[in-house]
């Protein structure tokens, strides 16, 4: 779903909390809307605010991408008037579009409900149990087309929230019941039993839905606690504790959720090829008691870097040397990291900072039975293709300043998969091969870098004319 609507306040029962990281988020995000003063508070994946009046004191908020832009903004209804202003920026404002939009008692809702990347306002009346379901807006001055569908769901007193519970690109909608603290949620819109429900909050929660980068295209439920101004998220749709929380605003606030496109920049790439730092080493034992060994790992400048790992010997008890690289805060970089997860007596190397967008690596964590060590080198003190060829094992970094044609050869038992790198930024995929295995694979013009995994014993060779 790309946006979200609140507009009321709801309550859930029996939330308990394990987990205090902040909550993951590949897209939707959450912010917070003071009804007495008309006032947005909108947050970004980074935690940065962006804040604005848009509205009256007692107009109930909703958000939705009125304009297909990929966006959430602002939308208000007013009961004292019956009419929807609708913002298409998050800045203040006057609104865009205006038109009069159901009973001053019924609650509006915004989704994308046939899946053609906008959303539009839809009425849940509570009176009824019924949803009035639109798929176009209102025109300025004028007002709100027949329903394109009209069902019921739902007791007396639930409350409303939209959502794609079920990656399919169209959202649904689902109900929070009160007096028994559940969540149901139906995956099409017509009448008739929920396809699932969950428990999920306390009394006093109020209710939104995101998707929060857990599951891929998934909406799932968060609440807001004016207690304590925190917000509880749970990342898949079952039964369970919060995954995550974070804090911000005032009791009084209601929440709203959506892609506000309000994200910073992406970090510029690395310098490249600097190469001005003095390699270093990082040193590390046993993880004992279950728990990973985390030690810095900061290359000045945040250079790309090659990392030449050295894991404990074989012998009795020990198990695979394990490596993923952290950010500061000591977030897992998934991608573009280290993510080594190898047996023992291992010996690679892999690049790290060296894609845009993903690092810079600031910590190495390692689990291990016995020590390690860490070799840190600029990326240029990379082996270079310097003939025709070049042989090795395991992970490894080439330098290359050539395209063309290679011939790729693996003699090992598992995996073999091939990247190279251009400015040492931008990484392209040329080779996942399972054992042995000769082939060939095109090295684009501008490569500098090939980054090789070797797995099953064995080894490689490149060769490129």
């Amino acid at each position: 779903m790309r946006a979200r609507a609140v507009g009321v306040i709801v309550a859930v029962v029996g939330l308990a909390v394990t987990v205090l990281a902040p909550a993951a988020r590949a897209g939707d995000t959450v912010g917070l809307v003071d009804p007495t003063q008309g006032q947005w508070h909108l947050r970004n994946e980074a935690g940065q605010l962006t804040s604005f009046f848009f509205g009256n004191p007692g107009d109930v908020p909703v958000v939705g991408d009125w304009d297909c832009d990929g966006d959430a903004t602002p939308g208000l209804f007013r009961t004292s008037d019956a009419f929807a202003y609708l913002s298409n920026v998050n800045a203040s404002q006057i609104a865009d579009i205006r038109f009069f939009f159901g009973n001053p008692s019924d609650v509006p809702l915004a989704g994308d409900w046939d899946g053609d990347g906008c959303d539009t306002l839809s009425i849940y009346r509570p009176s009824e149990q019924r949803f009035f379901v639109i798929n176009e807006l209102g025109q300025n001055e004028g007002g709100l087309g027949a329903a394109d569908f009209d069902f019921v769901f739902g007791n007396p007193g639930d409350k409303p929230v939209v959502g794609d519970w079920d990656a399919d690109g169209v959202d649904e909608v689902g109900l929070h019941r009160e007096s028994t603290g559940f969540f149901y949620w139906r995956n099409t819109l017509d009448t008739g039993v929920a396809y699932g429900s969950m428990f999920f909050g306390d009394p006093g929660d109020r209710f939104v839905a995101g998707d929060w980068g857990m599951v891929d295209n998934v909406d799932t439920p968060a609440v807001f606690r004016p207690s304590n101004t925190i917000f509880f998220f749970r990342h898949t749709l079952s039964q369970g504790n919060a995954d995550s929380q974070f804090g911000f605003g005032a009791p009084a606030w209601l929440p709203v959720a959506g892609d506000f496109g309000l994200d910073p920049p992406p970090p510029p790439p690395p310098v490249y090829p600097s190469c001005d730092f003095t390699p270093f080493t990082v040193t590390g034992g046993k993880a004992t008691g279950g728990v990973a060994v985390v030690k810095d790992l900061v290359v000045p400048g945040d250079q790309p870097a090659i990392v030449e790992l050295t894991g404990p010997p074989s012998g009795p008890g020990v198990n695979n040397f394990i490596v993923s690289g952290l950010d500061a805060a000591g977030n897992t970089i998934f991608d573009g990291g280290l993510n080594v997860n190898e047996g023992p007596s291992y010996k690679g190397t892999r690049p790290i900072n060296m894609r845009s967008g993903f690092g810079p690596v600031r910590k190495i964590r390692v689990d291990a039975n016995g020590d390690w060590t860490a070799v840190v080198k600029p990326i240029c003190a990379a082996p270079k293709l310097t003939g025709t060829s070049i042989s090795g094992t395991s992970h490894a970094v080439v330098q290359v300043d050539r395209s063309g044609t290679a011939t790729l050869t693996h003699t090992g038992s598992s995996n073999f998969i091939v990247f190279t790198y251009q400015s040492a930024t931008e990484r392209e995929f040329v080779a996942n091969e399972l054992g042995p295995f000769t082939g060939t694979a095109a090295i684009a013009p501008g490569t500098d870098f090939i980054d090789i995994t070797a797995r099953g014993g064995g080894g490689w060779t490149v060769s490129l004319p």
